[in-house]
């Protein structure tokens, strides 16, 4: 949809800023947002935000790690835990879908061995789409996992063993990046899911 801005919040004081950006936003705007629990963060008052703007959460040298929504979460867990393999991560929270801080996201994955994109959402025509044609306008030719939900129906249940079901956990995410990582990765899991 023309003029239509999509964010979504890596925890609930994300959440208060992305309404209070809504309510003084003179367009369209859809925030997604998870129907589970948030972060136990103290309450706060919200501050607007720029529009089409992410932010870095850490930085590492060796893999890239780009969420949209509270999976930014988990990929913080997640390059901790790289940290133990030895890899630095950095971890860039999107906050925006549309537009997308495609500047942010181009200079950091530049040198990388590997980008990852994670969401809680179809990985057809998601927001690891939308990076991965923000790489090919920028020319960054590299390897792109994107950890989305499986294509079919997500049963009903509790967000924990949705997630678990869906490898977008933590331990999830680890595997994922680990496997994308090893020699032929990315191209032997795409022919896999091809395959099934």
């Amino acid at each position: 949809l023309p003029n239509l801005v999509i964010g979504s919040p890596k925890d609930e004081q994300e959440l208060r800023d992305l309404v209070v950006t809504a309510l003084a936003h003179h367009g369209p705007m859809a925030l997604l947002y998870p129907r589970d629990a948030g972060e136990d963060l103290a309450d706060r008052h919200g501050v607007a935000l720029e529009i089409g703007r992410g932010e870095v959460l850490r930085t590492g040298s060796d893999v890239l790690l780009v969420g949209f929504g509270p999976i930014v979460q988990r990929l913080v867990a997640v390059a901790e835990a790289l940290d133990a393999d030895g890899l630095g991560a950095t971890v860039i929270n999107a906050r925006w879908a549309k537009p997308m801080d495609e500047a942010l996201i181009t200079e950091h994955a530049v040198g990388k061995r590997l980008v990852v994109t994670a969401e809680e959402s179809s990985a057809m025509g998601g927001f690891g789409d939308g990076v991965l044609d923000a790489l090919n306008r920028a020319g960054i030719h590299m390897p792109v996992h994107r950890v989305a939900l499986a294509d079919g129906f997500v049963h009903h249940g509790a967000v924990d063993d949705l997630r678990r079901q869906q490898r977008i956990d933590v331990p999830g995410v680890l595997e994922q990046v680990r496997e994308a990582l090893e020699p032929g990765g990315v191209t032997k899991r795409a022919s896999r899911v091809t395959a099934a």
